[in-house]
């Protein structure tokens, strides 16, 4: 099964390393699950667009994660980059969450049950 995770991304510089571990710790915890993260940066004026960045072009040694970047050019709302990501999402089951944790990516294999 392929879970495309949609993530909106609004001036989050500091909490990003966290979610972006929470995203890892998850992923391994799902076995036989392909994970593709979307970030979807509301035209954040912090460092998120850089951090995205750094992960997208790393490579997953495990082969279970891949990334798309939407970036927008302002700040339009999170419905809007909900769904821009919803339209790049090709995962069998898309799951749309912020990036501040307040839904942590730990409940996403709760949420696919």
């Amino acid at each position: 099964m392929k879970v495309s995770l949609i993530v909106s991304v609004f001036n989050e510089e500091d909490v990003l390393p966290l979610f972006w571990n929470e995203v890892q710790q998850t992923a391994a915890s799902m076995q036989g699950t392909l994970l593709e993260v979307i970030w979807v940066n509301d035209g954040s004026t912090d460092e998120s667009e850089a951090f995205i960045q750094s992960i997208v072009e790393t490579t997953d040694e495990h082969g279970q994660i891949s990334h798309q970047s939407i970036e927008f050019s302002r700040n339009f709302g999170h419905e809007a980059a909900m769904i821009a990501g919803i339209d790049h999402a090709t995962g069998d089951v898309m799951v749309c969450l912020d990036s501040d944790l307040q839904h942590p990516p730990s409940c996403v294999p709760d949420m696919i049950q």
